[in-house]
């Protein structure tokens, strides 16, 4: 069976597959500088969960943005599950990187536009909605061409109820009316729809110099709460990284 762990900032994600079937999924807020032990402890209750044991466990692969991590997920992998994990990189997705430095591309976002090209075969905007919103952009023929970064939903509301003193800290949801009649509705209106103008916005902006039509994809863990209201966005996929380090495996093994 095939472990696929996506290491992000915010939330370490993982799934076990038995060719290209699931399994089960699950997930958990992110840690920093996690050891052997960490690692040994959290998977071994993930893969519990599954009613599987480490001796099920036959390959890893994995996609990291944080490198503080990777020495005790290879340390794991290694000692528990006896096998070397394949970290995904600029030198091991398959695909064509047209960007000035590819080994600054993290690879959660090439993982996703492998995956999306790989399920449409076109031109193709990713929006991973996580820590950072990216867009990730993807021409007809399969080439990555990079995109746009900006600040997500947790970073940003962070700092305002950090750096506002009046203001509190509140779930983020979708507001009944734009014009909010108290504290908590104005945060969640500014928030909820500067959001969704940032991305109809900045793919409106792609779409014209990339001169395509491009399928617009959406992902990360904000995806379903501003997808409804977006007018660009065509349809959300919770399981594109995960999948995608599947299909990635299926291929290069």
């Amino acid at each position: 069976m095939l472990l696929a762990i996506d290491m992000g900032n915010t939330r370490v994600n993982a799934a076990v597959y038995e060719g290209a079937n699931l399994i089960g999924h699950w997930g958990m807020p992110a840690q920093r500088n996690l050891d052997l032990s960490s690692f040994a402890v959290v998977f071994g209750d993930m893969l519990s969960s599954f009613r599987l044991g480490f001796k099920n466990i036959d390959s890893v692969i994995i996609s990291s943005v944080v490198p503080s991590n990777d020495d005790g997920l290879k340390n794991f992998c290694t000692q528990y599950l006896n096998c070397k994990p394949l970290f995904i990189n600029h030198t091991n997705i398959g695909m064509k990187i047209a960007v000035d430095n590819p080994p600054e591309v993290g690879a959660d976002r090439l993982v996703v536009s492998f995956a999306a090209y790989k399920k449409y075969k076109r031109s193709l905007i990713v929006i991973d909605l996580g820590t950072a919103i990216t867009f990730d952009c993807i021409d007809n023929d399969g080439v990555y061409l990079g995109g746009p970064i900006a600040p997500g939903i947790g970073i940003s509301s962070d700092a305002l109820f950090y750096r506002a003193e009046k203001l509190f800290s509140i779930e983020i949801q979708k507001p009944e009316r734009v014009i909010g009649r108290n504290t908590t509705e104005c945060v969640q209106s500014g928030i909820f729809h500067g959001y969704v103008g940032l991305i109809d916005h900045v793919v409106a902006g792609i779409k014209q110099e990339m001169n395509s039509d491009p399928y617009i994809l959406a992902t990360g863990g904000w995806a379903s709460l501003l997808s409804g209201e977006s007018k660009c966005i065509h349809s959300v996929d919770e399981m594109l990284l995960l999948d995608g380090l599947r299909d990635i495996y299926s291929e290069i093994r």
